[in-house]
């Protein structure tokens, strides 16, 4: 079983995520974890 546990910003924790999805089963290798994914920062700014 594959495991993945994203969050959107630098201060979000993935902990309880990984957390629970190790509770069903995912192995810690095949468990993988992405931060500050989607948008970037620097959208909707004004240059």
């Amino acid at each position: 079983m594959l495991g993945y546990a994203p969050v959107s910003t630098a201060h979000q924790s993935n902990g309880a995520q990984t957390d629970e999805l190790l509770a069903v089963g995912v192995d810690e290798d095949r468990l993988y974890v992405d931060k500050l994914t989607g948008a970037s920062k620097r959208e909707g700014r004004v240059q």
